[in-house]
């Protein structure tokens, strides 16, 4: 199973990771443990994404349009 797992460290900041469990030898065990980062900055990666998609989108609607 895949899931966003959310550790609280000591500043009372939440830092995120991308888990997978599976079972090893018959036991649960963590088979991956990727860290994304804090929520702040997650959304700040999806702002810029969102933006160069916009900019793409305009820029070939101006080139369509002439």
């Amino acid at each position: 199973m895949t899931f966003i797992w959310g550790l609280k460290k000591s500043n009372d900041t939440v830092h995120y990771y991308l888990r997978k469990t599976g079972c090893v030898n018959g036991k649960p065990k963590v088979t991956m443990n990727i860290y994304l980062s804090t929520i702040d900055k997650i959304r700040q990666e999806i702002m810029a994404v969102e933006e160069k998609e916009i900019l793409k989108t305009l820029n070939i609607d101006a080139l369509v349009q002439n």
